[in-house]
């Protein structure tokens, strides 16, 4: 896949996906919405901009990590090892938030050892008293453990790139913005919203769509462009020799 096919991939993910932030984050959406001595909506935005500096810093740490691991993949494995691990994550997405599969808990479990650190620091900024103190919030509250943000931290990790992998989570964050911008001013109705099983099923389907298309149409391309290039450049080399002996 092109970059740009991929960042427009995560920024859809989130844009879809984030039916499920708003049980994920909806509880501290709301404290900002209601205890805070700041206008509501500067919170509530400077909240989601910490979220994304934080989803961005777990990204390039990805990325790099993904970049050391190029050490241990052969060369011509990394598209399609990146394709299978990407495209896996993205089907395992949409089937836990369509609530066909608790396949991602353990996951997030996993991250919850780092959460109980960071939870109480957290809660040092509450009740929002400043914008400094939405965007500290914002800032800790986006290393909860969450099933969504860590498929898109495979995508980081497969990019074996720090900017790269910030860059697509910057995206992925860009698209759950709409909806927990919106839920700081309709709290209850969009979680009641996103509780009903239609909802998080075509949300689910879609994302399981996306991942099927990673898996079995997605990457092709981009290998089979890159070596027409590489065997337009061998022809032009051996072009050139061509000319170069007579």
């Amino acid at each position: 896949m092109t970059e740009e096919y991929t960042l427009l991939s995560a920024f859809l993910v989130g844009l879809v996906g984030s039916t499920h932030c708003i049980g994920m984050c909806g509880g501290i959406v709301g404290i900002l919405g209601t205890q805070t001595a700041t206008k509501p909506i500067w919170s509530n935005l400077l909240y989601n901009l910490g979220r994304m500096s934080s989803y961005m810093i777990a990204g390039a740490i990805a990325g790099s990590i993904g970049y050391f691991a190029l050490n241990f993949v052969a060369p011509e494995h990394i598209n399609r090892v990146g394709q299978i691990l990407s495209g896996t994550f993205m089907v395992l997405l949409g089937l836990y938030i369509a609530g066909l599969s608790a396949v991602l808990l353990p996951v997030e479990k996993a991250g919850s050892h780092l959460w109980k650190w960071l939870e109480p620091f957290g809660r040092r900024f509450l009740p929002v008293k400043s914008l400094f103190h939405a965007y500290m919030v914002g800032l800790v509250w986006g290393w909860l453990p969450c099933g969504m943000v860590y498929s898109i931290l495979s995508w980081a990790l497969v990019s074996a790139n720090p900017v790269n992998g910030a860059g697509l989570m910057m995206a992925f964050a860009l698209g759950t913005l709409p909806t927990l911008v919106v839920m700081g001013v309709f709290a209850h109705k969009l979680n009641a919203w996103a509780k009903q099983p239609v909802v998080r099923f075509v949300a689910g389907g879609l994302i399981v769509a996306l991942g099927l298309v990673m898996l079995f149409g997605g990457g092709h391309a981009g290998m089979d462009h890159s070596q027409h290039g590489q065997s337009q450049d061998q022809d032009a080399m051996e072009h050139d020799g061509h000319t170069m002996h007579h």
